[in-house]
């Protein structure tokens, strides 16, 4: 999703509706998170990252692509900040 695609879809409610992330929380719960919006830089396959990939991608070891990431607030979601990261460089 771009977004100019979120922005198209928000348009459509009244100006105050709040938005939220809803997560399930086990056992059939589901809770409700404020959004916080953030850069990051994730694997250019929009694979799942770990550690050991978030390293490559500051060290720019591996291809990235900077995303807008859309998280729980208060939630420490481990994001590399696209303006601490080497870029990658396709070796020749």
């Amino acid at each position: 999703m771009t977004v100019a695609d979120l922005v198209a879809q928000l348009v459509a409610y009244p100006p105050h509706t709040e938005v939220v992330i809803r997560d399930g929380i086990g056992w059939s719960g589901v809770s409700n998170y404020e959004i916080e919006i953030q850069e990051g830089l994730i694997l250019s396959t929009m694979e799942d990252d770990y550690e050991d990939q978030r390293k490559q991608l500051l060290a720019g070891e591996v291809r990235g692509k900077n995303v807008i990431a859309l998280s729980k607030s208060n939630y420490d979601s481990e994001t590399v900040d696209p303006y601490d990261a080497k870029e990658y460089q396709e070796e020749e």
